[in-house]
């Protein structure tokens, strides 16, 4: 969970106490992408793992700095590599009792899609929620009636570092790596 416990754990208390939803926070150079749920001790005890809880529709979307050091380690861009380090990572994740990589099972969540999942709306897994091998941004999009959040993100294969490749739209073009809708949770209706 990093520093700022305390002061974390606070801001997630007072969200899930006062039954805030639908808060989403952006964050940014863990040099990857990824979604998933957050996490907070109800009792304030930010050192024991075992009593965190979910915050209840409430998620973060990571995305790693355009261009930063880490995705350029990976220069195979598969689909099936995505997934062992995403799987990797969630079973870590879990196995330390933190909200693994993924929205799967989250309120509301329709319309998913992965670049190389062609099943990711059956299966919502942990890769389709990540991306740690390229240089990305996400875009979000609330609906014209405010009833629907749509997550894109965008990214190009990474490249070596100090490499100084520029753009390249015909080899190494933008594309959507995964998208998803989060309909308004139950508790707004």
């Amino acid at each position: 969970m990093g520093g700022y416990r305390a002061e974390r754990n606070a801001l997630l208390k007072f969200i899930a106490d006062n039954e805030i939803t639908n808060v989403v926070f952006l964050a940014t150079d863990d040099h990857q992408n990824r979604i998933n749920e957050l996490l907070y001790s109800p009792t304030g005890q930010t050192a024991d793992q075992s009593t965190y809880v979910k915050v209840p529709y409430c998620f973060e979307i990571v995305c790693g700095p355009l261009g930063a050091t880490g995705p350029d380690l990976i220069s195979n861009h598969t689909f099936s590599l995505v997934k062992e380090l995403a799987d990797s990572i969630a079973n870590a994740e879990s196995a330390a009792g933190l909200e693994p990589i993924g929205l799967a099972g989250y309120p509301g969540l329709r319309n998913v899609t992965r670049l190389g999942d062609p099943n990711a709306e059956a299966l919502r897994q942990p890769a389709d929620f990540y991306s740690p091998d390229t240089f990305n941004y996400n875009v979000l999009d609330v609906s014209a009636d405010g009833k629907t959040l749509t997550v894109t993100s965008y990214g190009i294969n990474s490249t070596v570092q100090n490499g100084f490749v520029e753009y390249d739209p015909v080899n190494n073009p933008e594309r959507v790596l995964f998208s998803f809708q989060i309909r308004r949770g139950p508790m707004d209706e």
